[in-house]
């Protein structure tokens, strides 16, 4: 097993390697003191180690669709950016840009919501159907996301601008909110 060899660490690539590293394990685990903990420690995240390769394979099954669109957008995104810089026209650029990143958001916001309504697992594999992930829930945290997202946004700009600068639209905004509110 992987995980029972990888507690003897590298010895178990050598020949007679599994038994060497079994005597200098058992070596540690006598020592007195601290020196001790740490290598407990070490066990210890090498047997959740061992775990990674079952849970990802269940996640990525699961969430395979968001997971890939939100790569697109990616990509989409980082190449809008790229040709942006030597267009003669910016606006297609600058739109294609916009897209990219709100698929990226989006589909950020539908693989954490599906990630969080959890996943059908049977016999240790995935057990779902292709768009378990697709549910009010996962679309409420996609949408949030994006809300969320354009309020960090915002919130950075605003901290960044001038004063001078921030007066006219800041001022302006909410002069039409507090005519809204009263009205």
């Amino acid at each position: 097993m992987w995980c029972w060899t990888a507690s003897a660490g590298g010895w178990v690539a050598l020949p007679n390697g599994a038994e060497r590293g079994r005597a200098r394990y058992a070596d540690e685990q006598h020592r007195p003191g601290l020196g001790r903990e740490p290598d407990l420690a070490r066990l210890r995240r090498r047997r959740a180690l061992c775990y990674l390769p079952k849970i990802y394979a269940i996640l990525f099954s699961a969430l395979y669709i968001p997971l890939l669109t939100l790569i697109f957008g990616l990509i989409f995104r980082g190449v809008a950016f790229e040709f942006r810089a030597t267009a003669s026209k910016k606006t297609p650029w600058n739109r294609a840009f916009f897209v990219g990143s709100l698929v990226a958001v989006f589909t950020q916001g539908l693989t954490l919501g599906g990630y969080l309504s959890g996943t059908k697992v049977v016999d240790g594999h995935f057990g779902g159907g292709a768009l378990d992930w697709l549910n009010p829930f996962s679309l409420m945290v996609g949408f949030a996301l994006i809300a969320g997202y354009m309020l960090l946004g915002s919130t950075y700009l605003i901290l960044k601008t001038t004063a001078r600068c921030r007066s006219g639209p800041i001022g302006r905004h909410t002069g039409q909110l507090w005519r809204w509110r009263d009205s």
